[in-house]
């Protein structure tokens, strides 16, 4: 499965129209790198500015990837109809072992997920 291939680092798009490099960073949970992340952000100084080739990666596997803004341990705001969001971490479904559920358009899987299994934090109670 996808999820079992997890790594420790993180593939990060710079966000600078004329650029747009794959960089990998030693990053493991996403939800930590910027919106706007650029390549001068890169604490790898080989790949630190927009002119450093973009660092190699085999593109036959680029099917295999899903674009994550979580992995497990990120803590989120997670909402459920009905409810007000409320403080949660992405965590593995102990049933199927999957934090992340992708749905299906066209007959092909979609890129990003579309739901994520969270752990919801309890209330703190007032003694």
């Amino acid at each position: 499965s996808l999820q079992r291939r997890r790594t420790a680092c993180t593939w990060v798009l710079c966000t600078r129209e004329e650029c747009g490099k794959w960089r990998y960073l030693p990053v493991r949970d996403p939800s930590l790198v910027e919106e706007e992340w650029e390549c001068k952000d890169n604490p790898d100084q080989r790949y630190g500015e927009c002119g450093a080739p973009e660092q190699w990666w085999d593109q036959g596997l680029r099917d295999k990837f899903v674009e994550n803004r979580f992995t497990v341990g990120s803590l989120v705001w997670a909402r459920l109809e009905g409810w007000p969001a409320w403080p949660a971490m992405v965590d593995d479904d102990p049933d199927t072992g999957d934090f992340f559920w992708t749905g299906v358009s066209r007959g092909e899987w979609e890129a990003r997920p579309t739901q994520y299994h969270v752990v919801f934090f309890d209330a703190k109670e007032k003694g």
